[in-house]
């Protein structure tokens, strides 16, 4: 399959799945939203935020719970330094899971096609091995109303091997 890695994602939202508890993390994750555990100095929020906004996706919404406060805090720390993307926060009181925080975010987006990401997944960094763009390239709104990349990647964090399942997918809002 051929797709083009400079050609930008302009029709495509994005959202980051950021409100879950992390309990088989627990460790560090008692003070702290699980997309904030870094990996060499740098947050995997903070590196999925980059990767979609390299990709071109000029939105993104991120729903939070469990530890709000702190996704929160760093997310306008991130506005203060980067001027795209445009991210914006929603809160859920009460944890809603995936269909409820997108439900709960829906008036938040521009565009009718959305990328969701879950908000602890690793996106891969390499610039040619682009998973959002590899997903977009392949997503025919005329024909599809979701599209899923599923990925089971095996990473090493500090002393504990974790196998995490990188997921993403782009829908199609109702119009």
């Amino acid at each position: 399959m051929y797709f083009n890695n400079k050609k930008k994602i302009n029709n495509i939202d994005a959202m980051l799945m950021a409100a879950g508890k992390g309990k088989r993390m627990r460790y560090l994750t008692k003070f702290l939203a699980k997309p904030l555990i870094k990996i060499n100095n740098t947050s995997i929020l903070e590196r999925n935020i980059t990767k979609i906004s390299h990709a071109g996706i000029k939105k993104i919404v991120v729903n939070t719970c469990y530890q709000h406060l702190t996704i929160k805090k760093f997310i306008k720390s991130f506005k203060s330094r980067k001027k795209l993307p445009k991210i914006n926060i929603t809160f859920e009181k009460k944890m809603l899971e995936t269909g409820g925080g997108l439900k709960n975010a829906i008036e938040n987006f521009e565009n009718s096609n959305i990328l969701v990401v879950n908000g602890d997944s690793l996106l891969s960094y390499a610039y040619r091995d682009c998973p959002i763009k590899n997903l977009s390239s392949n997503y025919n709104d005329r024909n599809m109303d979701v599209l899923l990349l599923l990925s089971k990647k095996k990473i090493l964090l500090a002393i504990m091997v974790e196998e995490i399942i990188v997921e993403l997918v782009i829908l199609k809002l109702p119009s």
